[in-house]
């Protein structure tokens, strides 16, 4: 019995199982066959219009202090008064008191100096009166001289014609010798007399430059800001002993202020193929924080010679007049931004819109009959976060910006305006 039922059970089992396949097929629903949707993905355009974009070269630099003067006394003593702003970073204003000098001193020597000038001016009155009275006196014995000339000339005739003696010829004469001998030495006496008011007059010139050099100096006692600025390095104090070596502050000129920056060889390249650096606008940029504070510059000059390890050109740039009391200072780190060479005929697009490839170069998809086609083009500059590129575009061409990962040629897009492209 046993081997009879392990015989019939499996095949009874076999038998059932196939009974409900059987049911099962038979039973089972109808479905229809769904055709295949292409997929159509979402992406931001912008038109592919050429025009006229001018990038910024954007770099990096620190502001120095174009001008600036060490005060150093300019005649020795003891500091006897310093001026209220005379501290480090202090503004001070042209003319303002920086330091005053003993003028005990200078005060006395001066007028000693004046003394002796009008000691001087009184000599040379002197010796001018005494050389007008020798003058006169000269005119007087020319006269007298022409009298005796003629007084001999007289007597002469008279001895010829029998009427005067020898005695009175001789007498005029001795008298017309001694008139001549008067003049010879009044005129060299007038002569010496003119010297020494020639020299008199010298010497009143000299007391009068002394009295200038020692009223400078009294004036200089008084060490005075030659313009706008602020203070560094400062180092007076009242009751300190100076000399004209010695400094005492340096001087910034706040209208003096220059920014230092580095561009690289190509940029200085572009720059002088695009009118050159001199004169060319710039701005400033000083980061405070979460502020920027911005200030007009032009570009003046490079630097005298070109520093190999910099990696480019070092252009100076001068900002514009700014009070004193700025809070700019030398040492400041900013960045400079300035006018790069104008493109004409190119297109800003996002870095998203570029693609490389490894036997066509860079190109870009365009949408064309609702599908992507691939445009080759050549990038020509960076703009900020843009790219500037130019290729051969149809006319109202769109330019996408959307990446996914299907992306490639002929695949289908509908553009919109949004910049974020997702599927559907």
């Amino acid at each position: 019995m046993r081997p009879l039922l392990k015989i019939i059970l499996p095949i009874v089992i076999l038998v059932g199982a196939l009974g409900t396949f059987a049911v099962l097929k038979a039973t089972k629903p109808m479905v229809e066959n769904v055709p295949v949707v292409e997929r159509s993905w979402t992406v931001a355009t912008v038109p592919a219009t050429g025009q006229s974009v001018t990038p910024e070269i954007r770099v990096y630099g620190e502001i120095v202090s174009g001008r600036d003067a060490e005060l150093r006394p300019l005649v020795a003593g003891r500091i006897v008064e310093v001026g209220d702003n005379v501290v480090e970073g202090g503004v001070v204003r042209a003319g303002d008191l920086l330091i005053a000098i003993d003028p005990f001193d200078y005060e006395t020597d001066v007028a000693d100096r004046r003394s002796k000038l009008a000691e001087a001016e009184a000599r040379l009155a002197e010796l001018e009166s005494d050389l007008t009275g020798e003058r006169a006196m000269l005119g007087e014995d020319r006269r007298q001289l022409k009298l005796n000339r003629d007084e001999a000339a007289r007597r002469e005739k008279l001895l010829k014609t029998g009427a005067g003696t020898q005695k009175s010829l001789d007498d005029a004469r001795l008298s017309l010798i001694a008139g001549e001998q008067r003049v010879t030495s009044r005129s060299q006496s007038l002569k010496t007399k003119a010297a020494r008011v020639a020299q008199a007059g010298a010497s009143v010139e000299q007391a009068r430059v002394a009295l200038s050099r020692a009223e400078r100096d009294l004036a200089n006692t008084r060490l005075i800001a030659p313009h706008d600025g602020y203070l560094q390095d400062v180092n007076a104090a009242v009751g300190k002993q100076v000399s004209s070596n010695d400094r005492v502050a340096s001087l910034i000129d706040a209208d003096r202020l220059e920014a230092r920056f580095v561009v690289s060889d190509r940029q200085y390249a572009r720059v002088l193929a695009s009118g050159g650096y001199q004169g060319r606008p710039a701005q400033v940029d000083w980061k405070l924080g979460g502020e920027t504070v911005s200030f007009a510059a032009m570009v003046e000059r490079t630097e005298g010679a070109i520093d190999a390890s910099s990696g480019g050109v070092r252009l100076i740039a001068t900002l514009g007049k700014m009070p004193a009391d700025a809070s700019i200072r030398p040492g400041a780190f900013i960045e400079v931004s300035l006018d790069d060479r104008t493109h004409d005929n190119v297109i800003a697009v996002p870095g998203s819109a570029l693609h490389d490839t490894a036997d066509k170069g860079r190109q870009v998809y365009v949408i064309a009959e609702g599908r992507l086609q691939p445009v080759p083009v050549t990038v020509v500059a960076r703009h900020d976060t843009d790219w500037l590129i130019q290729g051969a575009f149809a006319p109202d061409a769109a330019i996408v910006t959307t990446r996914f990962p299907q992306m490639g040629p002929g695949v289908r897009v509908d553009a919109v305006k949004s910049s974020d492209g997702e599927g559907r």
